[in-house]
This record gives structure tokens, sequence and C-alpha cells, in this order.
């Protein structure tokens, strides 16, 4: 079964028996993404100096 991300539009196999969300499906790359800006480790894309 593939599920699409509400986030990057991306395509990922998935588990026929994982529960996906109503509000949509986030892949890996995208909660990584999301626990790294959180942490202060990286920084939202905006406006440059």
């Amino acid at each position: 079964m593939t599920a699409l991300c509400s986030r990057c539009g991306k395509r990922w196999i998935i588990s026929i028996l994982q529960h996906i969300p109503r509000s949509g499906y986030i892949c890996p790359h995208c909660a990584v993404r999301d626990r790294l800006v959180r942490a202060g480790i990286i920084k939202e894309g905006g406006e440059r100096d």
C-alpha cells in the first residue's frame, strides 16, 4: 500500500496494517525534519539577510 505525504507530496510504501491519520500521512523525511527544527538543529526556510 502507498500513502501520499501531505507535506512534500512524495509517495511512500507503508504497511497495510499501519493506521493513517485523517489529517494526512507525513513521511519519515518530513517527520525527522520537524524534530530537527523543533530542537533548533536546523532552521526553517525563510528570508535570507
